[in-house]
């Protein structure tokens, strides 16, 4: 057993500006656990950052199990495809409502990932996979979409950070992806934001939350998100 979809309290999360205060602060205001045993639990996969030519059908997201390898068994959301611009984020995004309108929060966030990119070798064009690509977590009061743009990019609508390693005004890095040694085997990897987003609801308070993989990385990649666990500060 993992986990239960839970929530503590009563407040919201919203639109969006960086916040430095660190998370190791009093307990959260309301919390949002997924674990992601039984299904999805209304989160949905997409992709951004890429040529509008590049292959759209090596991009696959999907609820399945883990790899076997890893004990104990559980479900996840799983994101996978060839990044051929050296420049894909591979995101995850879902809905809050019920929440205060027009309010304004901090969110911080525990993700547990399943990766299999040791920091220790070196990959396609000398790039580590591992390195270059990082988790990132974001909050807006509008669904995050993509956008093309002039020079036929598919771009995002949400500030997640100009480059894989940088947050936007709308995000924080949690970390990179990479697992030490050299070994390329599937294990959990842990990442705790050490800031939050401050965000605010839209007037019917709702907001949308986004969890994802930027990666600067040349070459396929294949991710597990195992749980996700977010916490809203008033």
């Amino acid at each position: 057993m993992k986990k239960y979809v839970f929530l503590l309290a009563t407040f919201a999360l919203g639109a969006c500006s960086k916040d430095a205060t660190s998370t190791s602060q009093p307990k959260p205001t309301k919390q949002f656990v997924y674990d992601f045993e039984q299904d999805a639990q209304g989160w949905f996969g997409d992709f951004a950052d890429y040529w509008i030519f590049n292959d759209r059908r090596t991009m696959v997201w999907s609820h399945r199990d883990l790899p076997t390898t890893l004990r104990p068994a559980s479900k996840g959301l799983f994101a996978s495809a060839s990044n051929e611009s050296a420049d894909l984020f591979m995101f995850f995004k879902k809905q809050i409502t019920g929440l205060k309108p027009a309010t304004n929060y901090k969110i911080g966030a525990e993700v547990t990932i399943a990766t299999a990119y040791p920091l220790d070798i070196i990959t396609i064009g000398g790039a580590n996979a591992g390195a270059a690509t990082h988790l990132k977590v974001a909050a807006t009061p509008t669904e995050p979409t993509t956008t093309l743009e002039n020079n036929n990019w598919i771009g995002l609508n949400v500030d997640k950070g100009q480059t894989n390693s940088e947050a936007g005004t709308q995000s924080i890095v949690l970390g990179n992806v990479g697992i030490s040694g050299e070994k390329s085997e599937y294990r959990r990897l842990k990442r705790t934001s050490t800031s939050t987003i401050m965000a605010k609801t839209n007037d019917k308070g709702e907001l949308w939350v986004l969890v994802g993989f930027d990666s600067g990385y040349t070459g396929t990649l294949e991710l597990y998100i195992d749980d996700v666990v977010l916490n809203v500060f008033e």
